[in-house]
């Protein structure tokens, strides 16, 4: 057995704002890691996920980004883009960073990395024998992080979901399937696997995701997802009725880079802008105002206004908060 195993779809570091590539995206660890028997299977798993990395909103938080890494990656890794200055959309935006169960990857001779699903071999098989066990845990974990924002008071439409190569696959799916509208999806380097009508495929796009806002970046040279499967994808979510912007990038990899932040940033810039908030301004705020708001109004107001709506129970509590904030 090889010395060797090789860790794909790993988010490049960046070194600064600038977001110079520090390192490529295929990693070669010369170090033994630890095996699993060959040919796990997720059905015999339990699903145990590493803690959530925050980052929380320089101003009042009024949209949230739930972004997911790629195999062998970590929400630490994405998380740079954040901390070094690359990926800023506004101050009024927290972005959570979940980590991926440590599980064996069949594809990496059983070794044990964070991995959102198994992928079992290289090659067409990869795209369209998925692993549904562990891609559908990691869907209910997107579903509770997205279900956490919405407590603390932000809208499913003030909601982004992402991903990078296997974590794209699980956001865009995850998104797709979820009932309530999310504001959009962001796609990098990412396959969707089995069209949507297939049959054996456990999902239908739900009336409130069909058309959901997406944006599909993919480079040129990706040598793990080919761009033709990119393209083919991205015409399967066009042709259901996703309003996605398919774009290609010369020379990138299986990467992201600083042309791939801009068009994110834009992206969440235009779908989440500072001034979509769903709470009213507060100069036209009474409490006659209050008493008519939704519980998720009610929430989305005590939030702008610096206030816990987490400390609310009932819907008369939220009121009374309110009120207290006019």
């Amino acid at each position: 057995m090889p010395t060797q195993s090789i860790l794909l779809h790993r988010i490049p570091r960046y070194l600064s704002k600038s977001a110079t590539l520090l390192q490529p995206c295929l990693v070669v660890r010369a170090k033994q890691p630890h095996r699993a028997k060959r040919g796990v299977h997720s059905s015999s798993m339990s699903y145990t996920f590493g803690s959530t990395e925050y980052r929380a909103a320089k101003g009042t938080h009024t949209a949230t980004v739930i972004y997911l890494h790629g195999l062998g990656s970590s929400g630490s890794d994405i998380a740079q883009l954040v901390d070094g200055g690359a990926l800023r959309a506004g101050d009024h935006i927290k972005y959570v960073f979940p980590n991926a169960p440590q599980r064996p990857v069949t594809l990496n001779m059983g070794a044990v990395m964070p991995a959102w699903f198994d992928l079992p071999m290289l090659g067409p098989d990869m795209y369209s024998k998925i692993d549904w066990a562990g891609h559908n845990a990691a869907m209910a974990h997107l579903n509770k992080l997205i279900e956490e924002e919405t407590k603390a008071g932000i809208p499913t439409e003030r909601i982004v979901v992402g991903g990078f190569s296997q974590g794209g696959n699980v956001a865009v799916r995850g998104a797709l399937a979820h009932p309530e509208k999310l504001a959009g999806v962001l796609i990098n380097s990412t396959f969707l696997g089995p069209p949507l009508q297939d049959p054996q495929t456990p999902l239908t796009p739900t009336p409130a995701n069909k058309n959901i806002n997406a944006l599909w970046c993919h480079g040129q040279a990706d040598p793990m997802v080919p761009m033709q499967v990119s393209q083919m994808d991205s015409q399967v979510l066009k042709n259901v009725g996703v309003s996605l912007q398919w774009l290609t990038y010369p020379g990138l990899t299986h990467s992201l880079n600083p042309d791939v932040i801009r068009d994110m940033t834009a992206f969440l810039m235009k779908h989440i802008p500072a001034s979509g908030s769903a709470a009213p301004a507060a100069a036209a705020v009474t409490a006659e105002d209050v008493s008519g708001m939704s519980v998720k109004e009610l929430k989305v107001f005590i939030t702008s206004k610096g206030g816990n709506p987490a400390t609310c129970f009932e819907k008369s509590e939220l009121v009374s908060l309110a009120n207290t904030l006019i």
